[in-house]
């Protein structure tokens, strides 16, 4: 049976994802105001290394923000009984592309405006948004893919016993299969003189 959101769940995350934007921004402001206070006094406000300082602040705001978004839609998801699976990896990644990369573009956007307000070349700010793009949905990846170990390991104890012993009387005619191979060979250099 295919699970979806409900109207419910959408509006709850929608909710919590906004103020998780909202803080981002507000913590960046801050952030960004320090920033220039601090170059300000070095004479240095109007240089590149304000602006890299606020893209490096940016840049890890978006990839803590990114891990939030998939966070909170994973909770809220298991809260409303979403099982692990296809459909709430659909549905995550569908909070994710919806809220964190427009959140990245709009920075892209405004990073780009205060390159040329101040004259320093706007080359490789795509670039670094697009970098941490990729590393924030690679950490959305491996966050939905814990999830579905960590659903595939709820087997029942019958089950798990059940395969433990098949896998351990396996393992037990490997070990045997390799110790006659490995007898073989060592009779091999034996024969050939050779020092292993």
């Amino acid at each position: 049976m295919a699970w979806n959101a409900s109207d419910h769940l959408e509006r709850q995350a929608v909710l919590e994802i906004t103020r998780l934007r909202e803080e981002m921004l507000s913590a960046q402001k801050k952030e960004k105001d320090r920033l220039a206070a601090q170059h300000a006094a070095r004479g240095t406000l109007r240089s590149g290394a304000f602006l890299s300082a606020v893209e490096q602040d940016v840049e890890q705001r978006l990839l803590t923000f990114g891990g939030a978004v998939v966070n909170a839609s994973i909770e809220i998801a298991m809260l409303s009984g979403a099982p692990a699976g296809a459909d709430l990896d659909a549905w995550v990644n569908q909070m994710f592309e919806q809220h964190f990369v427009s959140a990245a573009t709009s920075f892209a956007v405004a990073l780009s405006e205060s390159r040329k307000q101040q004259g320093v070349p706007g080359d490789g700010v795509w670039d670094q948004i697009n970098s941490t793009i990729f590393r924030a949905r690679r950490d959305r990846d491996i966050a939905l893919g814990r999830l579905t170990l960590q659903a595939g390991m709820e087997v029942k104890p019958a089950q798990r016993d059940s395969a433990l012993s098949e896998h351990v009387i396996g393992d037990v005619d490997d070990i045997a299969l390799s110790a006659n191979h490995l007898q073989q060979v060592l009779g091999i250099a034996r024969t050939l003189d050779l020092d292993l």
